[in-house]
């Protein structure tokens, strides 16, 4: 990984205050984008060891809570789940499962939503 985001995240793992201190809020910006998402996540797997060992479990469902924005396939969650199922305690294993579970029914209502008024949109607006 060679792009901005991930020099960005990189720079995160310095021991320096700065670094220290703002990194959870720079990998909570990072994953809340678009393009960011995927980038954050390898890096959180990547780095899983040293990001737990500083920043506890608590990181990771900050990173899963943001990223569950972008979760609307079972491939998705299960991909997370995985690691999940590697990385946490039972108690932890659950509480993502719940956390991605609740993101996947959120965002698939919201897509149902959204074609909905699209839909309503199409009928009603004078083309």
């Amino acid at each position: 990984m060679d792009n901005p985001e991930c020099k960005f995240l990189q720079y995160g793992l310095l021991d320096t205050e700065f670094s220290s201190k703002w990194n959870t809020d720079i990998l909570k910006y990072v994953v809340s984008k678009d393009i960011g998402h995927r980038i954050a996540w390898e890096f959180v797997t990547e780095n899983w060891s040293f990001l737990s060992e500083r920043y506890g479990t608590e990181l990771l469902h900050v990173v899963l809570k943001t990223m569950g924005r972008f979760i609307i396939t079972d491939v998705q969650i299960q991909e997370l789940q995985v690691f999940c199922n590697n990385t946490l305690e039972e108690d932890g294993r659950e509480r993502a499962t719940l956390l991605l579970e609740f993101s996947k029914t959120e965002n698939m209502e919201m897509k149902e939503y959204l074609t909905r008024v699209a839909d309503w949109l199409r009928k009603n607006i004078d083309a």
